[in-house]
């Protein structure tokens, strides 16, 4: 299963890369994107991998490595994973 993004959560993750573009530099931008993508191939590897969100059982939170987001996922009928957010730790509602 390819996973696919919500709009929000996909604008989010861009924005993010903007950020480390703008306030660190491109080295730093590649490894936070490497970084996402590493975690990507892992929810895709085993989609159950990551935390069930207690509130929303359905709902599960992928810690991204070496840097501190979330990426929030579900899985749609057994057959498709959606990026439902991406979120800075400190961010997390």
């Amino acid at each position: 299963m390819t996973p696919t993004w919500t709009l929000e959560a996909l604008n989010d993750f861009e924005d993010y890369i903007d950020w480390y573009l703008q306030n660190a530099n491109e080295v730093i931008a590649g490894g936070f994107i490497e970084a996402v993508e590493k975690a990507l191939d892992s929810i895709k590897d085993n989609n159950s991998i990551a935390r069930m969100v207690d509130e929303i059982p359905e709902l599960r939170e992928y810690v991204v490595q070496q840097f501190p987001f979330l990426i929030s996922y579900w899985i749609k009928d057994c057959t498709e994973i959606v990026i439902t957010s991406f979120l800075h730790q400190k961010k997390k509602k």
